[in-house]
């Protein structure tokens, strides 16, 4: 009997932490987070400057190689910026956008 109700218990817990927001839904709250974040964010940024420069080779390039690593490029940093900026959300709440390259160097110039 004390088994049952045991059981029944975690699986309310389960359950409950399972609907509610995650423990970090207001942002990262030690050291070890925010590092996480920031290399988070740094590097969807640094894949969406590979992006850019991926697009732009597309549309200009000729040579079939060079339109193939553009193509690759695409589709491996698209994937990587998708995983990441899920990671943010789920695990901290942070709904991040990448900077595109024309937005940094605004923000240098700034």
């Amino acid at each position: 009997m004390i088994k049952r109700w045991i059981v029944t218990g975690l699986l309310v817990v389960i359950a409950a932490a399972t609907l509610v927001s995650p423990v970090w839904a207001d942002g990262p709250v030690n050291r070890t987070e925010r590092a996480e974040v920031r290399f988070l964010e740094g590097m969807i940024d640094h894949h969406q400057m590979a992006l850019d420069m991926a697009y732009d080779c597309w549309s200009k390039a000729t040579t079939q190689a060079v339109l193939d690593a553009c193509q690759n490029v695409i589709t491996a940093q698209t994937r990587e910026i998708e995983i990441m900026r899920g990671w943010l959300l789920v695990w901290y709440g942070i709904e991040y956008h990448p900077m595109s390259m024309l937005e940094m160097h605004h923000m240098q110039q700034g």
